[in-house]
């Protein structure tokens, strides 16, 4: 069974072949008719993928352009109205919510003191751990890597800030786009 393969290539190959393998592939293809029916068949296909057919828009498509655009410039009301409905339905749905878990924690003013205590008892364990781990790093590590953490620390809280600052200036200045 004759093989094909490089022939083939050279035939859906874009670029333009070298010399040597332009006149084998021409020998080639006067002996085989598969690849002849192939070249052929895929210069068609490339002069159609080239010239593609011109198309006119079917009748009516500048009317309907023209309405479209009108219809933009002005808002729909049903669209409004739902968008309304929608909302104030959610926020009573939060409020409600919101009601709810005040009640149940209003029922006896020991509750919201125990819920205040305990937010300020797991804060200041926090800030307690968070203060001995430093209190052992500074006693065990050197003091110029201690520093050198602070400094870097403070540097990246510093570039957190820039990036949140050139973020809100961009977005008051330039708007946001999609």
């Amino acid at each position: 069974m004759p093989t094909h393969r490089p022939f083939e290539d050279w035939i859906l190959e874009e670029a333009s072949l070298p010399p040597e393998a332009a006149r084998l592939l021409r020998k080639h293809l006067q002996g085989c008719a598969d690849c002849r029916r192939l070249a052929d068949g895929w210069d068609v296909a490339r002069r159609k993928l080239n010239q593609p057919p011109a198309m006119s828009p079917r009748p009516g498509f500048a009317g309907r352009w023209l309405r479209l655009q009108v219809s933009q410039g002005r808002p729909r009301r049903a669209g409004l109205w739902s968008l309304v409905v929608v909302s104030l339905g959610a926020s009573l749905a939060a409020a409600g919510f919101i009601a709810w878990a005040l009640a149940s924690a209003l029922s006896s003013p020991s509750v919201i003191l125990q819920m205040w205590i305990r937010q300020l008892v797991t804060w200041s364990l926090w800030v307690r751990v968070g203060g001995d781990i430093l209190e052992v790093a500074s006693g065990t590590l050197p003091l110029h890597l201690v520093a050198g953490l602070g400094l870097a620390l403070a540097l990246a809280w510093a570039g957190l800030i820039a990036v949140w600052l050139v973020s809100l200036r961009r977005i008051a200045f330039q708007g946001v786009s999609s």
